[in-house]
């Protein structure tokens, strides 16, 4: 890698630069050839070079000028380690699709056997009279409690507290249910603690 920086220089320049009796020879070449450059020591030394006035002038010079910065070069990859590689962004990819659509391609390639699809449907049925459960308790513990508490026995209070009893332990137990089936299907959720 060439570490050099080099300077294209604008036409005002090229002027300043005219005004300088006897310029080094990689300079005046600057001056013939139209994609000739400077380096940041034949610019120190022009600046040493010119007056006081001309110096104010050098620094609009330099903004219209261009600047090649120094670029790399990079070596080029070994071909076995680019096949090594390309085969092992194949073999992610491939994980990763399978990963995804695996419950898909269990269901479609095959049927469960019976007793997995028993042990399923026990599941799904234990989880519904669990929620049934435990939304007609509280309401039953809502309904209860203001009459066991305070001795109330008007009804029209008392179910309605049953009431949202029963519907804030229902979308809570309803909450962890889908949380449930979501981390089954390979959909983690995000703690808020992480």
């Amino acid at each position: 890698m060439d570490p050099s920086i080099y300077i294209k220089p604008s036409q005002q320049l090229r002027t300043l630069i005219e005004s300088i009796e006897n310029p080094p020879k990689n300079i005046r070449a600057t001056l013939n050839e139209p994609d000739a450059t400077l380096t940041p020591r034949d610019l120190k030394w022009i600046k040493e070079k010119l007056s006081q006035a001309e110096k104010r002038c050098l620094y609009s010079a330099l903004a219209g000028s261009e600047l090649t910065l120094p670029t790399p070069i990079f070596p080029e990859r070994n071909p076995d380690l680019e096949k090594r590689c390309q085969k092992l962004r194949m073999q992610q990819t491939e994980r990763e699709y399978r990963h995804m659509t695996r419950n898909i391609r269990e269901s479609d390639t095959k049927e469960k056997p019976l007793s997995m699809q028993f042990k399923e449907l026990n599941g799904v049925i234990i989880t519904l009279v669990q929620l049934l459960v435990s939304v007609v308790a509280s309401f039953m513990f809502g309904y209860l409690a203001p009459y066991y508490l305070y001795g109330k026995s008007e009804t029209g209070p008392r179910i309605i507290f049953g009431t949202l009893m029963a519907f804030f332990v229902g979308v809570a137990d309803l909450y962890f249910v889908i949380r449930e089936n979501l981390d089954l299907d390979g959909i983690k959720l995000p703690n808020k603690t992480d």
